[in-house]
């Protein structure tokens, strides 16, 4: 056993069992298997199972791993899992509060970062000096801008009165950005890497989430009056902006798979039913970014030669089907999404965010106010809990609003480096692959001028490690 853990690299060619469930572990079977465990727990309420299974694979994964990859699917699903009945934002009885599973979910994951600090140290090939001197181009940027969310604040009135909720907070935030792109930056064998791991990572995810809505929809407790009312929308993680914002994230990975896969005009059509999720969440600036985002993966995917003349037959024929089935229903998918049609002028109230986020930026200009907003206008907050909003405060659904109301110039600066320094990364490394990941990115970016997914930790664990596969994978990584 301890030649494997101190050699691990050993066991992809073995001929054992051991070798046989690495393999397996880098394989598109093991990220929809681990989807279809997600998606059961989720339906089933199954929380504390669905955790325990990810951390005995993650112990596996560092005892005898070949290297920590299969950690990546891992890590989104995660977020995703928790079943709408455990939601910590609106039920006290949420198996994530202590007293109800959290010291069993806390003691499992001090179990799992005690077999990674293990692995580190023990690996001679992967871990020691070696994981953290490797060549990363991003960590200044990221390190940056962490360091000025944990500055947030620091001069402003009142301060004290939440210095260390606005640390803890602060420092989730900047771990979510950087942790999982340092950590897959050194802790991968990146010359071993499947080529599409990403992609069907993402995938996974947007179909568990799309699972999830699905089921918002087959309960039937979103309907009033035959109509769709969005606001009951909801999931174990999020509500109908957070549904549409994370399946419009990963509803790129889809067409990148589309793009050189065998049989790729499935994975077009799987894009196109992600894309149809989206405009079942209700989502208006996830239907709008992804709406841009699919036109553009679609281009991308019409010009790849190798797929142009399959996938230009698919369009037509879902097209056609498309416009046959609105034709048909159209009296009854007015009736049902009337209430939501209704609401397309209304702008939430965002014209109220932006203006007082601002000012509360121009209060406290040079490191914010911290993130957690006071005066005369608070940010609606949708969490009913005192105890999960008081760790998580509301946010002014615009991330160059957020930075600046809670980090002011010195955030907005340090947001600017890394931004630059993504560009950077992308114009060095072009190529179709990480053209796609640019296009799920940007989605990200983009739905968050108008949301506060940049300040959900779920997007930007994805973010974080799409990051790492567009600057070591491509021109390092096998073929599928």
């Amino acid at each position: 056993m301890n030649g494997f853990i101190r050699h691990p690299r050993q066991t992809l060619n073995c001929g054992g069992w051991i070798g046989s469930v690495n393999r397996f572990l880098r394989s598109p079977g093991y990220i929809l298997t681990l989807g279809a465990v997600t998606a059961i727990g989720n339906l089933l309420g199954l929380d504390l199972v669905t955790y325990t299974v990810f951390i005995a694979i993650g112990l596996w994964i560092a005892l005898v791993g070949e290297d920590f990859l299969p950690l990546v699917p891992v890590v989104p699903l995660c977020y995703v899992a928790p079943s709408v009945q455990n939601n910590p934002g609106r039920y006290p009885g949420s198996v994530f509060y202590p007293m109800n599973g959290g010291i069993y979910l806390a003691v499992l994951f001090l179990l799992f970062t005690a077999s990674v600090v293990w692995r580190l140290a023990t690996d001679k090939e992967l871990g020691g000096r070696k994981f953290f001197t490797g060549k990363r181009q991003l960590t200044s940027g990221m390190v940056l801008l962490a360091m000025t969310y944990l500055l947030s604040g620091i001069c402003s009135v009142d301060y004290e009165d939440v210095v260390l909720r606005n640390l803890l907070f602060a420092l989730v935030q900047g771990l979510a950005i950087g942790a999982m792109y340092f950590f897959l930056t050194g802790g991968v064998c990146w010359n071993q890497v499947p080529r599409d791991y990403l992609g069907f990572t993402g995938l996974t995810v947007g179909l568990v989430v799309l699972t999830q809505l699905l089921q918002n929809y087959l309960s039937g407790r979103i309907f009033v009056d035959g109509s769709i009312n969005r606001e009951l929308i909801a999931t174990g993680w999020g509500m109908h902006n957070n549904v549409g914002g994370m399946l419009a994230m990963t509803m790129p990975f889809a067409f990148s798979l589309a793009a050189h896969r065998k049989h790729g005009w499935v994975y077009t059509v799987l894009a196109t039913v992600l894309m149809l999720g989206i405009v079942l969440s209700c989502s208006r600036g996830s239907m709008l970014v992804a709406a841009a985002g699919y036109g553009l993966s679609a281009v991308l995917l019409l010009g790849n030669r190798e797929s142009r003349r399959t996938n230009f037959r698919v369009f037509l024929i879902m097209a056609g089907v498309l416009i046959v089935v609105i034709a048909v229903f159209f009296g009854k998918l007015l009736e049902i999404f009337k209430l939501f049609l209704s609401q397309l002028g209304n702008i939430s109230q965002r014209d109220n965010l932006l203006y007082y986020g601002l000012q509360q930026f121009l209060k406290e200009p040079m490191f914010g106010s911290t993130f957690y907003p006071r005066g005369e206008y608070v940010p609606w907050d949708w969490s009913n809990l005192e105890s999960f909003s008081s760790i998580f405060p509301p946010r002014w659904h615009n991330t160059l609003v957020q930075i600046a109301a809670s980090c002011g110039v010195m955030g907005l600066t340090a947001y600017g480096i890394h931004r630059y320094q993504t560009v950077r990364l992308f114009l060095r490394r072009r190529s179709l692959g990480n053209t796609f990941i640019a296009v799920s990115i940007a989605t990200l970016l983009l739905t968050s001028l108008l949301d506060c997914h940049f300040f959900n930790i779920g997007p930007v664990l994805l973010y974080s490690i799409s990051l790492a596969f567009m600057e070591k994978t491509e021109s390092q990584s096998p073929k599928a």
